[in-house]
């Protein structure tokens, strides 16, 4: 990725690569469906046999899902989606959505364990900044409360992070 007005142009004219980290409830019919769209979009997950399901045209995902299976099956089919474990497929991604879970515990406040190990994990394969518009920003606790006014920068090692 290189200035806003290039990556707006690789979106407009879905060229841009976009990488999913997260294959489950929301991530997965959120890739496919920008697949379907014409972009070529790489699913993240930890789980071998999710990753072997997607790669194999088949839905993971259980319960009732109208549309998804097929959906699925069609993206991975025409090669726009694919699934992989290997946190380098975010080296030449234009854009990357997080989409893991976050559940509540007894008191109402949101457990960010997998979103903090996926972004640790993200962190040693950026090639450069990327801005990433949070719906949650740290409080200062280790507990994530909700902002959406400001733009939080991620950059890669080399670089200064802000947020």
């Amino acid at each position: 990725m290189s200035d806003p007005e290039t990556l707006l142009q690789r979106i407009e004219t879905k060229t841009a690569h976009l990488v999913v980290i997260g294959l489950g409830y929301v991530g997965l019919p959120l890739a496919s469906r920008f697949a379907q769209v014409g972009f070529e979009v790489t699913g993240l997950e930890v789980d071998p046999d999710k990753i072997a399901k997607v790669n194999a045209g088949k839905c993971p995902i259980e319960g009732e899902e109208p549309g998804l299976a097929k959906l699925v099956a069609d993206v991975v089919h025409n090669r726009k989606q694919r699934a992989t474990m290997d946190y380098a497929a975010c080296g030449d991604a234009d854009v990357i959505l997080i989409a893991v879970e976050t559940p509540i515990d007894s008191v109402n406040q949101p457990r960010c364990t997998v979103l903090r190990s996926a972004l640790r994990s993200l962190e040693p394969h950026l090639r450069q900044a990327l801005p990433v518009p949070p719906e949650a920003e740290s409080n200062g606790e280790g507990a994530l409360s909700p902002k959406t006014l400001r733009c939080t920068v991620v950059t890669s090692r080399k670089g200064e992070r802000r947020l």
